[in-house]
């Protein structure tokens, strides 16, 4: 199969979803977004709730809903912002629950994944505060030119700002009140960051010449070292795993990737710990941040599990690297989002947000939501879920278990 015949369908409104966004860091200075005006937002009903079949016509009443793998569940539509078409957004519980969307013009893909040097027109953060009576609340927005990250945690988000000199520079967004603190600001091209929920960071870096990148890391005491690489690879799109002990990062050779696993103690306990896995031996980095735009780790139980999306085999698979196992999720997966263990994942399709289980030798899959729906974070038995639309966002949220209002 063609790298570049993957159906239409399948990558729905979500192309986005495999040219998700990217970031770069930056230190030194804080800068504030400017507070914006009330938004012009076009909300479905906040009081609907989906189930298993989409119904459109409901009281508004506590319904919760029970699949033959014993999924209790039920679904609340939380209404929709806008974004660029192009951006997953990034969402947090922190209070009542925040959205971060990428506004404006689309950034190219190149640029996105460091390729240009062009700085960005057209384009902006916008923050929404979730939970309000009517619908989200738009409470900031960013100046011209600054791009959303791959991830957050409770303290912020990560955002990327391309500099004139041709440099980028990584930054971590305040979720209440937009201010941004410049982490990497060095002159160098520093890009694909991930902060883990205590504040460490890892991500790529290169000089503005370089043509590969290394990978650093900075500590939460604000220590900073690098993983230097001798051999022609280029090292992008790092992963804290759950625990944040260790991470996953795609390692570029001369048209092929490799997923990597290793500690993060130092630079020793990386090189001996590594695993790999080949995930394509024809690809750049444009397209691997397709195969991971929706990648997501495993479980703190069972932290050593990422995914990505192949395009050799049409769907979604997991690597088990403490396992050195590959599983495949249900063909045209496009996103996976592990529930309480490895074995348990929320999968997308073209055709609707299912719950996928693992077994030894076989696979059973539900159907929980007709239509698209990505999930994108979790807390307790609570997963946000989005539905990009063309230039809209649609949010909900989806609790398991017998939920009550």
């Amino acid at each position: 199969m063609s790298i570049g015949t993957v159906h239409d369908r399948m990558i729905f409104s979500t192309r986005l979803a495999l040219t998700a966004s990217l970031v770069v860091l930056a230190s030194g200075c804080v800068s504030e977004f400017k507070p914006a005006g009330k938004s012009s937002l076009i909300l479905p009903d906040d009081e609907q709730i989906e189930t298993i079949h989409r119904i459109d016509d409901l009281d508004g009443t506590s319904m919760t809903a029970m699949t033959s793998l014993s999924t209790a569940f039920r679904v609340k539509r939380l209404g929709s912002v806008d974004f660029n078409g192009a951006n997953l957004p990034l969402l947090t519980f922190k209070d009542t629950g925040y959205i971060a969307t990428q506004e404006g013009v689309p950034p190219s893909a190149a640029l996105l994944c460091a390729q240009s040097n062009n700085r960005v027109k057209g384009t902006n953060v916008a923050i929404y505060q979730l939970g309000g009576s009517d619908g989200p609340e738009r409470v900031v927005q960013s100046d011209d030119g600054i791009l959303i990250g791959r991830n957050g945690n409770q303290d912020g988000f990560l955002v990327e700002r391309p500099n004139k000199d041709g440099s980028r520079s990584i930054g971590q967004a305040n979720w209440t009140d937009g201010s941004i603190e410049w982490i990497i600001d060095d002159g160098r091209v520093n890009a694909f960051g991930w902060i883990s929920e205590s504040g460490r960071i890892v991500y790529s870096t290169k000089g503005v010449n370089d043509r590969n990148f290394v990978l650093g890391i900075i500590e939460t005491d604000g220590s900073r070292w690098k993983i230097d690489e001798s051999l022609p690879f280029s090292w992008v799109f790092p992963v804290f795993e759950a625990t944040g002990d260790s991470i996953f990062a795609a390692r570029l050779g001369d048209g092929y990737a490799d997923m990597v696993h290793g500690s993060v103690a130092n630079v020793g306990e990386f090189r001996k710990t590594m695993k790999s896995h080949r995930m394509s031996n024809r690809t750049n980095v444009i397209r691997i941040s397709q195969m991971l735009s929706t990648s997501t780790t495993g479980p703190k139980g069972n932290s050593q599990v990422i995914t990505w999306y192949s395009y050799e085999l049409n769907r979604i698979v997991v690597w088990n690297c403490k396992k050195l196992k590959i599983d495949l999720l249900p063909e045209g997966s496009v996103s996976a989002f592990p529930m309480n263990s490895e074995h348990n994942w929320l999968v997308t399709t073209a055709d609707g947000l299912d719950r996928a289980a693992l077994f030894v030798s076989d696979q059973a899959q539900d159907r929980l939501v007709d239509f698209p729906w990505l999930a994108r974070t979790m807390e307790g038995n609570s997963v946000f879920i989005v539905e990009p639309v063309e230039r809209e966002i649609k949010i909900g949220l989806i609790q398991f278990g017998s939920a009550t209002e």
